[in-house]
């Protein structure tokens, strides 16, 4: 299919919607309209559509799905090109999506396309359309910790670190899939840190900058009342003083971290395929069988890094913090047991200690605070001003769980002691 006309959700017309009709064997469609679902799903990096398509008698096909084109501003577009987002998003569910079958729930994939010329033209995926499955639930950790859309019981939590136990644990120490996949997208030296040197990547370099413009932003929040449109004014929390010296440290060694994160070999803690933006927004939640379930989206961020950076992004953003609080240990110990067993035979988990896996989360926890910062320099930059109250809202969130894991992280970042109570996992 010629990827050339998809500029816009609109720009997929009866014809377009026949050829994918006749390639999939489905009938014949006899019409087509599409219904915008908003800029980017839960995010700003792309734009929704769905689209509702009618076929004759004869039609198999689905009556629903969900288009996915790039932004339509020219800064995001700028921001998604840098990196390959969309191309990378487009091969992951080319070359990696059914991989999965097993081990990761992610949307079905129908057709996409991306131009070779200038991405930020042409570009467009078809996917299913999870809104339309039984009781769909959307997470949204934009949200007041008292929001139904956070992740507010165990067995839940559970549900999503089994689903991101089996994705590490097929790629663990192994690149073949996603070896393909980087070297159609550029990963090698386009990801956070898939270089030789993961420090100088691209994407390092574009997030290093944005963390530069965000974090006097970041700090002036503090205590500040906030507002997103009608919402009711959140005050931002108090950043601890050894938060802060992280923060002021990360101006310069923000490569250093994420090079901890995503790129170095180290040895016992190995790498492998991470989602990258594993936070409740890009999650689904549904009943199969009287089981919580749930499918994991927007791969637009997925590369190569070590598996608790998802952990941590998600458990962090995902939950209230009293609730993260109480069931962190517990949690953390269900992920690392889940990955070795479904890793079992691979041996590059057996040689993953607990205590090593506990110092790579706190580093992660670390890279979610550095991530925090620099969606608020994007956000300053653009005067997003309509964000700042979900960011500082997420902000605290991280605040909260970086107090108990700081005195952990890397000695190349520290050392800096932890806010309060002892080291978890120490006495």
């Amino acid at each position: 299919m010629d990827s050339n006309i998809y500029l816009t959700a609109a720009s997929f017309t009866v014809a377009k919607a026949q050829e994918l009709a006749t390639a999939k064997k489905w009938g014949t469609v006899k019409s087509i309209r599409d219904s915008p679902l908003g800029d980017g799903v839960k995010g700003a990096l792309s734009e929704t559509s769905r689209l509702t398509i009618e076929g004759d008698t004869n039609y198999t096909g689905p009556t629903t799905m969900v288009i996915k084109v790039l932004p339509p501003g020219f800064g995001e577009r700028i921001f998604t090109d840098i990196d390959y987002k969309m191309m990378k998003e487009v091969n992951f569910y080319k070359t990696i999506a059914k991989d999965l079958q097993g081990s990761l729930r992610v949307p079905e994939y129908y057709a996409g396309e991306m131009s070779t010329g200038c991405q930020s033209n042409h570009g467009y995926l078809l996917l299913e359309d999870l809104g339309k499955m039984s009781n769909p639930v959307f997470g949204d950790y934009f949200q007041p910790n008292d929001s139904e859309k956070l992740v507010r019981t165990t067995e839940v939590a559970q549900v999503v670190l089994n689903n991101l136990a089996g994705l590490h644990a097929r790629y663990s120490g192994k690149f073949d899939g996603p070896g393909a996949m980087m070297e159609e997208t550029k990963w090698g030296k386009q990801g956070r840190g898939v270089e030789i040197d993961g420090s100088q990547s691209t994407e390092t370099k574009t997030q290093h900058y944005f963390y530069t413009q965000g974090w006097d932003a970041y700090k002036a929040w503090e205590g500040e009342v906030l507002v997103k449109g009608t919402q009711v004014a959140y005050k931002m929390g108090e950043i601890p003083e050894n938060i802060k010296a992280l923060g002021d440290k990360l101006m310069v060694d923000f490569p250093k971290l994420y090079n901890l994160t995503f790129a170095r070999e180290i040895e016992g803690s190995p790498r492998t395929l991470v989602h990258g933006d594993c936070s409740a927004g890009n999650m689904m939640f549904f009943n199969e069988d009287g089981n919580d379930a749930c499918c994991i989206f927007d791969w637009q961020m997925a590369q190569m890094g070590r598996g608790v950076f998802d952990v941590a992004m998600f458990l962090v953003l995902s939950t209230p913090p009293d609730f993260l609080k109480d069931n962190e240990q517990a949690l953390l110990q269900h992920y690392y047991d889940r990955l070795l067993e479904k890793g079992s035979g691979n041996a590059t988990l057996a040689a993953y200690t607990k205590p090593q896996f506990d110092k790579d989360y706190a580093n992660a926890v670390a890279t979610v605070f550095a991530v925090m910062v620099y969606v608020a320099g994007l956000m300053q930059m653009g005067n997003k001003v309509e964000f700042y109250q979900p960011v500082a809202i997420c902000a605290d969130r991280v605040h909260a769980a970086l107090s108990r894991w700081i005195g952990q992280i890397d000695t190349e970042l520290g050392p800096f002691s932890t806010s309060y109570g002892t080291v978890p996992g120490q006495q």
